[in-house]
């Protein structure tokens, strides 16, 4: 397996969340992986023997009540597998009706969300169907389009894929949405578009990492001496407070004071617009590549 680096880890993030009580596709179009083989394990034994053991390997703790909503990180699996095999082990074994994958768009190109036109995602692991009947709701908004572009090589839905293939029970279908360019008051309209879709039988997957620090990202708030862990750790975590605070106007606040690169941002602003004032957030595990490289340069 490759290194997936290039799109990187930086932060990487894992959070259980839990609360109580366009364009048409064509038949048979499928939107094949195309980062399997250099991101993760491209062979259908060894992925799958990859991610059980990540599973297996993941801390056991229990949540009280039912996980409604991760938010997993989406770098290669060398770098993230074990953060995202943490929050997957939560759900692992459940049974759910739809899975609702918010990825953000890495090379952008459109406004608001974006579902691609077609009728299943692929992995190693076999095709997932699209559960059309949501996906056709959707579509009524004009917030909602298919945006070819942006799906053509994204990986920030794939990566999500395997794992819940592995983690939960055959059966669900997938509602795979990019999220693009929004002011706050569009994340607020899409959170209150997909609110009705977040039944119980229903989990809703964030795919983000946090800050995206060094050269190669173009972001260097402080030097890159003995202190850029714990600098990294502290920026990361303020996002962070708000996520579990629920207050998506202090996180848009923080984010234009601190410019963080954190490509969840837009997913997790829907995510908050989505879920309501008594859920209760928790933080899972929080790592990030420096600490697995030893090199905190990018």
């Amino acid at each position: 397996m490759r290194r997936g680096l290039r799109r990187g880890l930086a932060q990487v993030l894992v959070a259980a969340l839990v609360w109580g009580p366009g364009a048409a596709a064509q038949a048979g179009q499928v939107r094949p992986a195309v980062v399997a083989g250099s991101w993760y394990p491209g062979d259908a034994e060894e992925l799958a023997r990859y991610i059980d053991t990540q599973l297996e390997a993941a801390p056991q703790g229990e949540p009280q009540g039912r996980v409604r909503a991760l938010i997993a990180p989406h770098a290669g699996y060398m770098f993230s597998g074990p953060t995202a095999a943490a929050a997957f082990r939560l759900v692992r074994g459940h049974v759910a009706r739809r899975v609702i994958v918010l990825g953000p768009a890495h090379r952008g190109g459109f406004k608001g969300l974006s579902i691609a036109a077609v009728q299943a995602y692929e992995s190693p692991l076999g095709r997932i169907p699209l559960d059309r009947e949501a996906i056709a709701r959707l579509r009524q908004s004009p917030l909602v389009g298919s945006y070819a572009p942006a799906h053509a090589k994204e990986h920030s839905i794939e990566m999500q894929l395997p794992f819940l293939q592995r983690a939960l029970k055959p059966g669900w279908t997938l509602v795979p949405i990019l999220v693009g360019e929004m002011d706050a008051d569009d994340y607020a309209r899409a959170g209150a578009l997909l609110r009705p879709l977040a039944h119980a039988d229903t989990l809703v997957v964030v795919s983000g990492d946090l800050t995206h620090y060094g050269p190669r990202y173009h972001y260097l708030p402080f030097s890159q001496d003995a202190r850029i862990r714990e600098r990294l750790a502290r920026l990361d975590k303020g996002m962070l407070r708000f996520i579990t605070d629920h207050d998506p106007e202090g996180l848009t606040r923080y984010q234009k004071q601190t410019g963080i690169t954190a490509c969840a941002f837009g997913p997790v602003m829907v995510l908050l617009g989505l879920m309501p004032p008594q859920a209760k957030v928790r933080l899972v595990k929080y790592t990030t590549s420096g600490a697995l490289t030893h090199n905190y340069r990018n």
